[in-house]
């Protein structure tokens, strides 16, 4: 398969290789597609979304109600949970 891709996206590509990010123009383009076609579904649907706009609400009105803790808690927590050190 052979593609031409624009200037720009020639010299980003040249550059990733050039810093070493990559070890061929093919390897990227590779992994590129491959997230590309791996997020495509990806996309919220209606339904997330009315969730998480619900979610963010709800956070807000517990916010001015006091009722939130400090991020630097809220950070220990998560961090905490998932494993994740400093």
């Amino acid at each position: 398969m052979e593609i031409t891709l624009n200037p720009e996206l020639q010299a980003r590509i040249e550059e990733k290789l050039r810093n070493g990010e990559f070890s061929s123009a093919d390897a990227l383009v590779e992994q590129a597609v491959t997230l590309f076609l791996e997020s495509e579904g990806d996309e919220m649907d209606a339904a997330e979304f009315l969730a998480t706009r619900s979610a963010v609400e709800q956070g807000l009105e517990e916010a001015e109600k006091g009722e939130g803790i400090p991020l630097e808690e809220f950070d220990q927590m998560m961090r905490a949970r998932h494993g994740i050190s400093r």
